[in-house]
């Protein structure tokens, strides 16, 4: 590990920051650079908006790889779907499905309400409604 207070040169801060903002574990970044945990902190902090721009960098970069790899796997479907089973193919396109809803901001579950002791409004006189609203309000 480095000497206490002993300055680090300007080629391993960059080296830090971009391991951080890759990985985000302050203390596995300090163990790979043979560092403190409080150095690794002290070198993203000197520049917040360098460590804020890599680490941009680096989730864009995740997503490209990412999207690549989905579209290998698209691709491979294409061509496996006529050997797989009914439930392989049941399954990998709800799976898709259930990625592109989420990735459009639309619902992927839906949830019942299973509760016995729901009314329908309409159902209730309003003095019902009362007594229920009192009853619920003494608990």
């Amino acid at each position: 590990m480095a000497k206490r207070g002993s300055t680090i040169s300007e080629e391993l801060k960059e080296q830090i920051r971009t391991f951080l903002a890759g990985n985000g574990n302050v203390r596995e970044t300090a163990r790979q650079f043979d560092v403190s945990p409080s150095t690794v902190m002290k070198v993203r902090d000197e520049q917040p908006d360098v460590f804020e721009q890599l680490r941009t960098d680096k989730k864009q970069e995740f997503i490209n790889n990412a999207w690549d790899l989905i579209n290998i796997g698209l691709e491979q479907m294409k061509t496996k779907i006529l050997e797989a089973s009914y439930r392989d193919i049941a399954t990998g396109t709800g799976i898709i499905a259930d990625k592109v809803l989420l990735m459009s901001g639309e619902a992927t579950s839906r949830t019942d309400n299973t509760n016995k002791n729901t009314h329908e409004l309409g159902e209730l006189t309003s003095e019902q409604a009362e007594a229920l609203i009192e009853a619920w309000v003494k608990k």
